[in-house]
C-alpha cells in the first residue's frame, strides 16, 4: 500500500476556506468578495448562515453574518451578506466601519448587488485610520451595477453624495449622521429614479431650503423622510408643492415641526400617509435638543424649551 502523501503546507492553508466555501450558501465568486470586505475590517468570526431576518432586501433567500471575534456574541460591528437562491449577493447590510471606498471597487463585481445598508460606516473611535477613507467616493464604482437602494452615514460627506448621484439605478438613498449639507444633495438634482429620499441629521442644521429645492425636481419622487431635525412648511416643504399629488408618504421622525406648519402639510398633501414625532420623542435626546434649539426658529425653540422646562425626569428604575 502506497503511504498517504503528505499535504503541503499551502495545501493546509486553503483546505479550511475551501471546506467553507463548499459549505456557504454564497456564490464562491461573491464569496470571495465579502471574505475579502470582512478580512480587511477583522470581521474573523466564523461565517453563520441565517434566515433572511426583517427588513431584508426583496430578493433575499438567507443572509451570511460575518462578525468580529473580538467582539463576542453580541458584536455591534457586523456585515450580513444577504442571497438570492442562487447565491448571488443581493445585499450588504451591517454596522460599523464595512465598506472603505477600496472595498465599493470589490463591491462592484457583485453582479446582483440591489441593496447597501450600513451604520455607523466609519472608523472606530481612536482609529488611525483616516475618515476620508469611508467618505462614500468610491461607490462611483457602482455606476455601472444594479443598486437600487443605499443607505449610509457618518463619515459619508458631500464628495460621496457626488458619487452616489451618479448611480442611474438608485431608487432610494437614505443617509443618517453624516457630512451631507444642502451642497452634496445638489448632486442628486434631476436625477430619473429617486423615489425614496431620507435624511437624519442628529439635529444639526445641515439640511435647508436648498435641499427642498432639490428635491422638487426629482420627477418620481414618492417618499420624504426628514428625521431628527427642524422643519416649516414655508421655504421648506412648501417648494415640494408642485409634486403634491404624487407625495404618497411624509416621515418626521424625532422632528420639530410647529402645530400650525404640521396643519398645513396635511392639507397641501392630502395623499400623504404622515408618521410624526411627540415632543417628548423630540426632546429624549439631550444632544439633538440643544442642537435644535440653537438653530431652530424662535417660536419653535421656545415650542421646544416649553416642554422641556415642564417635562418631568423619568422616575429611577
Amino acid at each position: 500500500m502506497k503511504p498517504f502523501p503528505q499535504l503541503s503546507f499551502i495545501s493546509l492553508l486553503i483546505l479550511p476556506f475551501l471546506a467553507t466555501a463548499a459549505e456557504s450558501p454564497l456564490h464562491p465568486e461573491d464569496l470571495a468578495i465579502v471574505r475579502r470586505i470582512a478580512e480587511r475590517e477583522k470581521l474573523d468570526a466564523p461565517p453563520v448562515a441565517e434566515p433572511p431576518g426583517q427588513n431584508a432586501p426583496r430578493a433575499s433567500a438567507g443572509r451570511v453574518k460575518f462578525s468580529a471575534k473580538a467582539d463576542g456574541a453580541a458584536s455591534r460591528r457586523v456585515l450580513y451578506a444577504h442571497h438570492d437562491a442562487q447565491g448571488r449577493v443581493v445585499g450588504l447590510l451591517g454596522n460599523g466601519p464595512t465598506l472603505c471606498n477600496e472595498a465599493f471597487g470589490w463591491v462592484a463585481a457583485l453582479p446582483e448587488l440591489r441593496v447597501i445598508r450600513i451604520d455607523h460606516n466609519t472608523p472606530v473611535p481612536r482609529s488611525p485610520v483616516p475618515k476620508e477613507q469611508y467618505d462614500g467616493t468610491g461607490i462611483i464604482a457602482l455606476k455601472d451595477g444594479k443598486l437600487e437602494e443605499l443607505g449610509i452615514g457618518h463619515a459619508f460627506s458631500n464628495a460621496g453624495m457626488a458619487a452616489a448621484a451618479q448611480l442611474p439605478s438608485l431608487k432610494k438613498i437614505h443617509i443618517f449622521h453624516s457630512l451631507v449639507t444642502d451642497e452634496g444633495t445638489a448632486h442628486l438634482k434631476g436625477h430619473a429614479m429617486l423615489e425614496d429620499v431620507q435624511f437624519d441629521t442628529a439635529g444639526r442644521p445641515q439640511i435647508g431650503p436648498a435641499t427642498y429645492v432639490t428635491l422638487a425636481t426629482l420627477p418620481r419622487l414618492k417618499r420624504v423622510a426628514m428625521h431628527e431635525t427642524f422643519v416649516k412648511w414655508e421655504d421648506g416643504f412648501s417648494h415640494l408643492q408642485p409634486l403634491a399629488s404624487q407625495i404618497e408618504a411624509i416621515s418626521l421622525v424625532k422632528t420639530l415641526i410647529l402645530p400650525a406648519d404640521l396643519e398645513r402639510l396635511n392639507t397641501e398633501f392630502p395623499k400623504a400617509r404622515f408618521t410624526t414625532a411627540t415632543l417628548a420623542e423630540v426632546s429624549e435626546n439631550a444632544y439633538r435638543s440643544n442642537q435644535l434649539l440653537k438653530w431652530s426658529t424662535p417660536e419653535a425653540a421656545n415650542y421646544l424649551r416649553s416642554f422641556t422646562a415642564t417635562a418631568k425626569p423619568s422616575p429611577k428604575p
